[in-house]
């Protein structure tokens, strides 16, 4: 029996909103034109004949927090959040795959506000092409194009929020015109967003304005997992080196400089920019829907 994963918190307190979304101006906007405002006001969609519900597909780097947006999304419609997984689904039963997602979409319209958290789409909307030798998986995409496709008023409630790193290995029929209503890039946090994740997530740091100035230069296209990632590995790099001096760990002696943190950053090779530049590389593989949206940004990366 398929279990549907419901949440209204996130990790001990209330869904995080876009407050909690550091930078990001731009995108903001776009989410706010084109997810909340058909709920928050739906005179205005009324007035300009557009049909309520609303079916977003984000894509970019790992680490650049599809999945937070969409929690925080959720959060400023103040909803409920009903996740998504291939373990979900696969998990039920393979032999009736597609009733696990008739039953979820179904769950999801009988209880408004609630949205639809798809995590690892590609994994649920598979390249029939590439992979042949699935048919259950061929039938849970095929459901899940019919639940999209439903012509009915039941879909004016509907609100799914879709994410994935390997646009690539989507089914080309989900991504036509009516299936998804926007399709949109979360890319790496721009030069507002690292500055502001460094100033209230970084409390051990210990940088003066120019080498603030100095790592938000050297930090472009860098994501949040690559940002964080690299203050906590300064953090224990502080006390391996204590204790490669014969000293006592102690965490009231631990600072991250810029230069360690600079150093550390480096250690490990940057997911973000390597997705960046190989999706670029895949224009036979992948939609130009999403090569032209990387490329716009790697014009002005900032």
């Amino acid at each position: 029996m398929h279990i549907v994963k419901e949440y209204t918190t996130f990790k001990d307190k209330e869904l995080p909103t876009f407050e909690d979304i550091y930078g990001m101006k731009d995108l903001k906007a776009l989410i706010k034109a084109s997810v909340l405002l058909p709920f928050q006001k739906p005179e205005i969609y009324e007035d300009l004949k557009i049909e309520p519900g609303c079916k977003i597909l984000f894509f970019g780097a790992p680490g650049c927090g599809k999945t937070f947006t969409s929690l925080a999304t959720a959060g400023e419609m103040k909803a409920r959040v009903v996740q998504f997984t291939p373990s979900d689904t696969w998990g039920s039963s393979r032999t009736e795959p597609e009733k696990a997602v008739s039953n979820l979409f179904s769950y999801a319209r009988q209880t408004f506000p609630s949205v639809i958290l798809m995590d690892e789409a590609e994994s649920l909307l598979i390249n029939r092409d590439k992979y042949k030798d699935a048919p259950w998986a061929q039938r849970v995409l095929l459901e899940v194009l019919n639940q999209l496709d439903d012509s009915t008023s039941e879909n004016e409630t509907l609100i799914l929020m879709a994410s994935t790193n390997a646009p690539w290995l989507i089914d080309p029929a989900a991504l036509r015109h009516g299936r998804f209503d926007r399709i949109i890039f979360i890319p790496p946090p721009d030069r507002s967003a690292r500055e502001q994740l460094i100033k209230a997530q970084f409390e051990r740091a210990e940088f003066g304005d120019s080498e603030l100035e100095r790592i938000l230069d050297e930090t472009v296209s860098l994501s949040v997992a690559d940002l964080v990632g690299g203050y906590k590995r300064a953090l224990t790099n502080q006390l391996q080196a204590q204790i490669a001096n014969g000293e006592e760990p102690d965490s009231a002696k631990v600072a991250v400089s810029a230069d360690s943190y600079m150093e550390a950053i480096k250690t490990y090779p940057s997911s973000a920019s390597d997705w960046l530049k190989n999706t670029t590389q895949r224009i036979d593989e992948v939609a130009e829907e999403f090569v032209s949206k990387v490329s716009e940004y790697l014009k002005n990366p900032t």
